[in-house]
């Protein structure tokens, strides 16, 4: 759904085709080595607050490819704005959350490198871990802060 909305030579999306992971990589690397901002969801689906999913270790090899860094972004959408959906897609069931109203809050941390000297599979899931920790870190930043937004007007003086 999201898919027709946000169309490829519109927005420059670059689509991840499961069955074709490796082509989003190229389509990345290329804009990357251009002097191009990508943004990477590194988990592929909205989370719900407090849960965790492995991510995938893309943007970790990204970075390490192209010597670009991570700015690691944490979202945060208040639940009762969240909405559950399954999709059927190419004969196939994608379950996921989904935000259509509210809010989200963001919290931008600093920018981070993965080590250069680490890249063995093993070490660069490592990375992907330590990365993913510091989003969720700032997701629940980012919740805290939601929590100070008033729920009043900001200027409670009627505009005549």
């Amino acid at each position: 759904v999201l898919g027709n909305i946000l169309k490829e030579k519109e927005t420059g999306q670059i689509p991840v085709d499961p069955a074709d992971r490796h082509k989003a990589f190229e389509q990345a690397y290329e804009l990357l080595l251009q002097g191009e901002t990508i943004l990477i969801f590194p988990e592929g689906q909205l989370v719900p607050f407090g849960d965790r999913v492995k991510a995938r270790t893309g943007t970790v090899r990204l970075s390490l490819a192209t010597g670009v860094p991570v700015i690691p972004l944490g979202i945060y959408a208040d639940p009762q704005n969240v909405t559950s959906l399954k999709i059927y897609r190419k004969g196939q069931v994608r379950k996921g959350l989904y935000q259509f109203r509210g809010n989200c809050h963001l919290r931008f941390g600093a920018s981070w490198r993965p080590n250069p000297l680490q890249q063995k599979p093993f070490q660069i899931h490592a990375q992907t871990d330590e990365l993913m920790d510091h989003i969720y870190s700032l997701v629940a930043e980012a919740q805290q802060a939601s929590q100070c937004v008033p729920h009043t007007l900001l200027n409670p003086v009627p505009q005549w």
